[in-house]
C-alpha cells in the first residue's frame, strides 16, 4: 500500500504535462530507447541518455521541474525515483506514458 501511495504522488497526467509545457514550466524527458522513439515521439522532447544524465546531475538546479515519460509509465517512475534520490525535488512520471499522451493529448502520435 505504501509503495502505491508513493507512486501516485510521483505521477502526473498527460493533460497536465501539456499545460505545464505550454507555459514553459517543466522539462519533459523521454526515458525510452531509440527503437521505441522511432515508433513514436513527442516533438522536441530529448532522450534521457547517459550524456544528458551526466549534465542533469552535474549542472541542473535540483529544483528544476522535470517530468519523465516512457511507453506506459513504469520505467519513468524508476527514473523519477533515481533523480529524487540524487536530490531533485520536483520530479514526476507521466502516468500512462506516451501511450496515454497519444489518447489524451495528441492523437497524431502513433500508438504501439
Amino acid at each position: 500500500m505504501k509503495v502505491k501511495i508513493i507512486a501516485e504522488r510521483l505521477q502526473i497526467a498527460p493533460k497536465e504535462v501539456s499545460r505545464l509545457l505550454e507555459r514553459g514550466e517543466v522539462r519533459l524527458l523521454d526515458v525510452r530507447g531509440e527503437d521505441e522513439r522511432q515508433l513514436a515521439r513527442i516533438e522536441g522532447v530529448p532522450e534521457l541518455d547517459e550524456k544528458l544524465i551526466d549534465e542533469i546531475l552535474s549542472g541542473w538546479d535540483r529544483a528544476t521541474a522535470i517530468v519523465l515519460h516512457c511507453h506506459s509509465g513504469f520505467r519513468s517512475l524508476d527514473a523519477a525515483r533515481f533523480l529524487i534520490e540524487n536530490g531533485f525535488t520536483d520530479v514526476k512520471s507521466m502516468s500512462g506514458g506516451i501511450d496515454r499522451w497519444s489518447r489524451d493529448v495528441d492523437p497524431s502520435v502513433p500508438r504501439y
